[in-house]
């Protein structure tokens, strides 16, 4: 990909995103299924000691930033989104049949959320800081001073699955990247 971006010089900026926190976290959130992500470094010597994954999602994300300024883009970080630990469409279509809320349901707490990102939050803000790119934070919209929701007062779910915005969901959290994209 790095390659790709170096090849076009017409992409001015890069956006970086990911599951920030499914990745720096061992266990999977709540009810979510399949297998966790394992990052490696490719990079390393056969001799470097070991490293976590919240160490390897900083080795790796420092190395991509400092390429990317290297080819002259900009580059803006996305922080992680609220696990839900649940199938929000799934969970939604349950909360409308029996006429109950599903933000009520599985919506996680504002401590859950900040208990679960806290370490990648934190490298996170490190890196943006340390490399003068901005960062912008889906919590920021998605959650208010009581819950993370996950659908908007008429229903309309705000993620595809347990931990993945959903076309409505991106739409709705969009506006946070209109100050860094005018720039």
């Amino acid at each position: 990909m790095l390659s790709y971006i170096g090849d076009n010089p017409g992409i001015e900026a890069v956006i970086l995103a990911a599951n920030w926190t499914g990745v720096v976290e061992v266990a999977r959130y709540m009810d979510e299924g399949g297998e966790r992500a394992q990052l490696q470094d490719t990079l390393a010597s056969a001799g470097d000691p070991p490293q976590s994954p919240a160490e390897l999602m900083a080795t790796g994300l420092t190395r991509t930033i400092q390429v990317l300024q290297e080819l002259g883009r900009r580059v803006i970080i996305v922080g992680p989104v609220p696990e839900i630990g649940h199938n929000v469409p799934s969970v939604n279509h349950i909360a409308r049949v029996t006429n109950r809320d599903v933000n009520d349901m599985i919506a996680p707490t504002i401590e859950e959320y900040e208990s679960r990102s806290a370490q990648s939050v934190s490298i996170l803000s490190t890196i943006a800081e340390q490399f003068d790119v901005p960062a912008i934070w889906p919590s920021e919209i998605l959650c208010n001073e009581r819950r993370c929701v996950v659908a908007l007062d008429d229903g309309v779910p705000l993620y595809h699955d347990d931990d993945h915005l959903s076309t409505a969901g991106a739409q709705y959290v969009s506006e946070i990247l209109d100050p860094v994209l005018s720039d």
